[in-house]
């Protein structure tokens, strides 16, 4: 329970105490739109890059990571691997591309429950760069 709250306290929500009964503990107030913890299963389906036509389809598999990611650039780009890790209560899935023009081209990525989207950082280490991205749900077609 501490954890938790301490989570929340760390995305500025507000723990108000209202007069409990006796072994109640507080009651917390929290906005709908970040009311989610984030998990691994929000990162599945397919998703479009804000700033062009960069595609990612993150599906759930049984292997040892428990993802398979597909590249779009348009066309397919080379995952040479995809994992999640955790770090201070949050799911991160790690992308790294290994193909012509993309030496180790790697996503960071969190997913963002206020807005429903995943949103990290993409480093390019054969310039040194590093940008801010996000993606957003892929919209059918």
């Amino acid at each position: 329970m501490k954890s938790i709250v301490a989570c929340l306290l760390g995305m500025g929500i507000t723990l108000m105490a209202a007069d409990p009964a006796p072994g109640s503990g507080p009651t917390v107030k929290v906005p709908p739109l970040i009311a989610k913890i984030p998990e691994k299963s929000d990162f599945f389906g397919e998703w479009m890059r804000g700033d062009g036509d960069y595609r990612l389809k993150i599906a759930k598999t049984r292997s040892a990571n428990g993802v398979t990611v597909t590249y779009f650039n348009p066309k397919p780009i080379n995952v040479e691997s995809a994992q999640f890790s955790e770090q201070e209560h949050t799911v991160i899935l790690t992308i790294v591309l290994r193909d012509e023009g993309y030496p180790g081209s790697t996503y960071r990525l969190t997913f963002d429950s206020s807005y429903r989207i995943l949103a990290g950082a993409y480093l390019m280490p054969q310039s040194g760069q590093q940008h801010q991205v996000y993606f957003e749900p892929a919209k059918a077609k």
